[in-house]
């Protein structure tokens, strides 16, 4: 099962959560009553806000106590509303034209950074094999980002936990992308082995930091950093909406902003 989130082709600012929560409350629907003053007025109901909670935290019981609802409710309409966010949320996409691209001129000519990571969940019945890796230590999400050296985020990929970097590479088509583009040249883990000055790996590691930095900021969701209990296609979506969340506010505020390095080390986030 593969999720593709999306394939279409100053300084550094601290990332913000209320503007996510905000930009996610905007594209709910909510409920209108009518005043004593013949106006009318809008509400938040609880359900909207347990689902935004879920985006948080996938734990119900949690939901349930805080906004007095059952665990069949906030399941309901979990169900419900999540599709309505993944559909209203467009930030994920390829740099429109080359120029747009950040480029490490003195550095390969490289322009993007890949990396897989992975979302852990509870066991899968039936085709459990599917979700399990034997070096993950359990049952999981793959999921492949492709980031600009800016931080922002060009494509995501999910798939099953059983599938490892270059199986990913293959399942999504990625590989044949790539083959069809020589120009666009992205920085994986293991780099290059013909390279083997330190220099070189110093380089390589630290201009790809940005990828492992966009991982760490999509995890600060604890649905994406913890263990879901979900079936693997909702976690998909939820996990589909948090990378656009992500996605929104690195494109208003980039991980870096040039790339010059003329000897200088690389570094993750922008002075």
């Amino acid at each position: 099962q593969i999720l593709i989130v999306s394939q279409d082709g100053g300084s550094h600012a601290s990332y913000h959560q209320i503007p996510t929560f905000t930009t996610a409350l905007d594209f709910m629907p909510k409920n209108s009553s009518n005043c004593s003053m013949n106006c009318r007025t809008t509400s938040i109901s609880p359900e909207i806000t347990a689902h935004l909670a879920h985006i948080g935290s996938s734990q119900q019981f949690y939901q349930q106590t805080d906004y007095g609802v059952s665990k069949a409710f906030v399941s309901r309409d979990v169900h419900h509303l999540l599709p309505i966010l993944y559909c209203k949320l467009q930030h994920i996409r390829w740099p429109a034209i080359e120029s747009d691209w950040v480029r490490a001129s003195d550095f390969e000519n490289t322009v993007a950074a890949i990396d897989c990571s992975t979302h852990y969940r509870n066991r899968v019945h039936p085709r459990q094999a599917d979700y399990y890796r034997f070096d993950k230590k359990g049952f999981s999400i793959t999921a492949q980002l492709i980031c600009g050296l800016d931080g922002k985020i060009w494509r995501v990929d999910f798939g099953n936990g059983h599938n490892n970097d270059s199986g990913m590479v293959e399942l999504t088509g990625l590989k044949d992308v790539l083959h069809q583009n020589p120009n666009l040249r992205n920085l994986a883990d293991s780099g290059s082995g013909q390279h083997n000055g330190r220099d070189w790996q110093n380089n390589q590691k630290s201009l790809r930091s940005v990828v492992e930095t966009v991982f760490a900021v999509v995890k600060w969701f604890s649905l994406a950093g913890g263990k879901y209990r979900g079936s693997p296609e909702l976690q998909q979506l939820a996990l589909g909406c948090i990378y656009q969340l992500v996605a929104q506010n690195l494109n208003n505020y980039p991980l870096r902003i040039s790339l010059e390095a003329k000897g200088k080390p690389f570094k993750a986030f922008g002075q």
